[in-house]
């Protein structure tokens, strides 16, 4: 799935552009931030389907992305992180993360896991798909109504 859209948030540039570099190099549109609140705004923008996220991020930390993310978003969130200790892998995973890898990383184990998530499909079980008619979308499964890139909630 090569068309697939990627969020990479990190706050060390050096990081975001390596594992863009290599999952450009897969075919894979990418964007990136580099604290939370450009985060959520490029998560609303551009729809990802894979959000590889840092726990320690400015503005704010990457677990509250993640809760924001899981109130509007069904995407596979991948966790890159520093943080090695086996209770901030448990929480990440327990807040909603699908997959979670420490730094530092292999970038083509980082493209295999986004591979594996795509491979797996969308997280949007039938009879859930975004319904669409011209600028309307309806999304069931993040809860979300859009008219064109504005979000107007949820009746």
């Amino acid at each position: 799935m090569t068309n697939a859209t990627i969020l990479v948030v990190d706050d060390e540039q050096p990081v975001r552009n390596t594992v863009r570099a290599y999952l450009e190099n897969e075919g894979y549109s990418v964007h990136t931030a580099a604290d939370g609140p450009a985060a959520l705004r490029a998560m609303s923008a551009f729809r990802p389907d894979v959000i590889v996220l840092d726990i320690m991020l400015p503005g704010f930390d990457g677990l509250e992305v993640l809760r924001r993310i899981r109130q509007e978003s069904s995407a596979w969130v991948l966790m890159l992180t520093a943080r090695t200790e086996e209770m901030d892998k448990v929480l990440g995973l327990k807040m909603g993360a699908d997959d979670y890898l420490t730094k530092p990383f292999s970038p083509r184990e980082l493209v295999a896991r986004v591979d594996a998530m795509l491979r797996r499909g969308s997280q949007i079980s039938d009879g859930e798909t975004p319904l669409v008619h011209d600028l309307l979308r309806i999304d069931p499964a993040a809860r979300q109504v859009w008219v064109g890139n504005t979000s107007i909630g949820w009746g």
